[in-house]
């Protein structure tokens, strides 16, 4: 979503290890917003979204990431229209969680996951499930263990969700994915978030600000935290941004974790990093070429 509103095709790129501004890398089908991305190093993925109209959607498209210049290509479908998931990869399949559904609100969620073989073409099929329905999440994966947390039972603010869910990305066929802990003893407003960016390596998922609901209203945060992703147990205090701060993107190699745009009191066109093995603030490395919000995200080969 640009800062003028609805949906757009457009696809930036960003070498991460660099401070210069994204470039332009090609098109989408369509135009969207609120979908989920995850790559394979080859492939990068878009799942699902709303439409320039508001109307959910169940394309799944991929660009090949070291082709630029190109539009998009159709993978298929997901099992219903979808908007608002999370998704996690391990470079060879990717799994989406939840999300919002394409009832008239738009705003029923959902405990499903769905499954692609990213280098196959075809339909999404069914696997385990969350143990909530929600919408909004925060998703990736170590390669081993795929990850989600918080989010939202009905798209709004004041709803939102501390618990860390995980499982075992090559055997989640079926069942519940298990609880790893929670987000809010970490998060000083002391309740779950939404609609922010997580990155991760081998070891460590980091959460990045998003949305949260203090008492009687709702607000943004400007916090980061994270998990050790071999055990289980709460997050802790990783850094901060210099803003407070939603609907924003995340991204990384096995280095940095970045993210670009989301919603302040506009929408914004900065991007940030965090080095992710070591505690800190964010640092600023360049500008999209608009302002973003609600945009999915993934990456390349790490480095």
């Amino acid at each position: 979503t640009p800062s003028s509103g609805g949906g757009v095709n457009n696809v930036e790129i960003k070498n991460i290890t660099s401070s210069a501004n994204s470039s332009d890398f090609g098109d989408l089908l369509n135009s969207r917003h609120s979908g989920a991305g995850v790559s394979d190093s080859v492939r990068g993925i878009v799942a699902g979204g709303r439409d320039g109209s508001g109307v959910s959607v169940d394309m799944i498209q991929y660009h090949v990431i070291p082709v630029q210049g190109e539009s998009a290509i159709d993978f298929g479908n997901l099992i219903s229209a979808r908007w608002a998931m999370s998704a996690a990869g391990d470079g060879t399949r990717a799994i989406f969680h939840g999300g919002g559904g394409s009832d008239p609100a738009h705003m029923t969620a959902t405990t499903q996951c769905q499954k692609i073989t990213t280098q196959t073409l075809g339909n999404a099929t069914a696997v385990g499930s969350i143990s909530t329905a929600k919408m909004m999440t925060f998703g990736g994966s170590n390669g081993t263990r795929g990850i989600l947390a918080g989010g939202t039972s009905n798209g709004s603010p004041t709803s939102t969700m501390s618990r860390i869910d995980y499982y075992t990305m090559a055997t989640f066929t079926s069942g519940e994915a298990a609880e790893f802990g929670s987000l809010s003893t970490s998060f000083s407003h002391g309740t779950g978030t939404n609609s922010g960016g997580s990155v991760s390596n081998t070891s460590r998922f980091l959460f990045m600000m998003g949305g949260f609901a203090p008492s009687g209203g709702q607000s943004k945060s400007d916090e980061c935290v994270y998990i050790n992703i071999a055990t289980t147990g709460h997050a802790s205090d990783f850094g901060e941004n210099d803003q407070r701060m939603t609907y924003l993107a995340g991204f990384n190699n096995a280095t940095r974790g970045g993210w670009g745009g989301g919603y302040a009191n506009n929408y914004i066109d900065n991007m940030k990093y965090f080095t992710i093995d070591t505690l800190g603030n964010a640092t600023g490395f360049g500008d999209l070429s608009m302002q973003w919000g609600k945009q999915a995200a993934c990456s390349g080969a790490a480095s």
